[in-house]
């Protein structure tokens, strides 16, 4: 068998809210989530039949944090929820990082679009 071995761990993913490491995160494969808010292209048909494809220049992401209940990092997120809700808001950092291979990403401009329900906690919606 000949090619390369590679290894992935989700220790060595780094991610921060304004510089500050996010702690606590939930069990399972799916603790972060990053996915894209829009669709890459939207296309129409005509009645004659030809068609045109738009391609969205919306680069912007949802990103959801599973925390646990007792995570700092709840804390924090609803801190900003409050203060957007008394229309104090502004947008925060964050940062998603693989510091093995060096994929992923970040953004200045972010802000929490829905605070967690009845799960205390366990799941934060970010919007970037």
């Amino acid at each position: 068998m000949s090619g390369e071995l590679t290894v992935y761990s989700f220790k060595n993913v780094a991610i921060t809210i304004d510089g500050s490491p996010v702690t606590g995160l939930w069990e399972g494969d799916d603790a972060v989530q990053i996915n894209p808010r829009a669709d890459n292209a939207t296309e129409v048909v005509g009645v004659d039949g030809t068609a045109t494809v738009s391609i969205s220049a919306d680069d912007s992401v949802i990103i959801i944090l599973k925390l646990q209940p007792n995570s700092p990092t709840n804390t924090v997120l609803n801190n900003k929820f409050r203060q957007m809700r008394s229309g104090m808001a502004y947008p925060f950092a964050i940062s998603v990082r693989d510091t093995g291979n060096g994929d992923g990403g970040s953004s200045a401009y972010c802000v929490v679009k829905k605070a967690p329900g009845a799960q205390f906690g366990e799941k934060e919606v970010i919007s970037c």
